[in-house]
């Protein structure tokens, strides 16, 4: 487990990395995860399985490297729940002792009866639901929330057509172009 804290460290790292996400999707017209946007790399569909340096934009595996930063790769969960052939990934220094600045990424494949018992079990949990663009949103509710974006999204998972994704906070969601 990686122990956290330092909410402004966290926060200007959150920061950064939106920057990126705005810098990357200049341009671009917006996609949901797991979109069938072209965006520049095989973005999944090759029969392989996703993996932390695949379901990210290249240029936010570049800047991570460059950090020195490495990927920690676990399978997918919701809650206690397992969702096969998915990756959870968190970025971060893993050389340090301690560390409370770190990304989470992941995505998993879903199928839509799987994916309405897993909306209903966080909304159970007291998530917050929201729905736009052919996606649903669930967001870890703010009380609970150990830190949110600018706009108050924490943990949130993003359920598409055969798809989710996960982020630490909703416009992380943002940098995910797996597309499975």
């Amino acid at each position: 487990m990686i122990p956290r804290g330092g909410r402004s460290s966290r926060l200007a790292l959150a920061s950064a990395t939106a920057l990126l996400a705005a810098t990357l999707l200049a341009g671009c017209t917006a996609t949901a995860p797991g979109s069938d946007a072209d965006t520049g790399d095989d973005g999944g569909g090759s029969g392989l399985p996703p993996t932390c340096e695949t379901i990210i934009a290249p240029a936010l595996v570049a800047q991570f490297e460059d950090l020195g930063w490495t990927a920690r790769t676990d399978p997918f969960y919701i809650g206690p729940h397992e969702v096969p052939g998915g990756v959870s990934c968190t970025w971060g220094d893993f050389e340090v002792e301690a560390t409370d600045v770190v990304q989470m990424y992941g995505w998993a494949p879903i199928g839509a009866d799987a994916a309405t018992k897993e909306e209903d079990f966080l909304v159970e949990q007291g998530w917050r639901r929201e729905e736009g663009d052919g996606v649903v949103y669930l967001t870890e509710s703010s009380p609970s929330a150990e830190w949110a974006d600018d706009e108050g999204y924490g943990m949130t998972y993003a359920f598409g057509d055969g798809w989710v994704a996960l982020s630490d906070t909703k416009s992380g969601l943002d940098v995910i172009t797996w597309q499975g």
